[in-house]
């Protein structure tokens, strides 16, 4: 009897208070899902601009590294040349 009943409200088109909660509950959950894949979109494109700021940072680094380096091998070769001038007048 209870069947009976439970399918002739289907067919009726009534909702009842607990279908009412069920889809309640469904929409929460939806949006939920929305709001935290929103939150992980944004998290996601923060850290790519941050990386993308550290990359840069580092290729800047590089090429000062670089610089540096050819300034230091020029002041040793220059040192040596001095060293060797010196070492050959004595």
């Amino acid at each position: 009897m209870t069947e009976a009943r439970g399918i002739g409200n289907m067919t009726e088109g009534k909702v009842t208070r607990v279908e009412w909660g069920v889809i309640a509950s469904l929409l929460v959950s939806a949006l939920t899902l929305a709001f935290t894949f929103g939150i992980l979109y944004g998290n996601v494109q923060r850290n790519e601009q941050r990386i993308e700021t550290v990359e840069s940072k580092v290729d800047e680094m590089t090429l000062r590294l670089g610089s540096i380096d050819a300034n230091v091998d020029f002041l040793a070769q220059l040192a040596r040349e001095e060293r060797a001038r010196r070492d050959a007048g004595r």
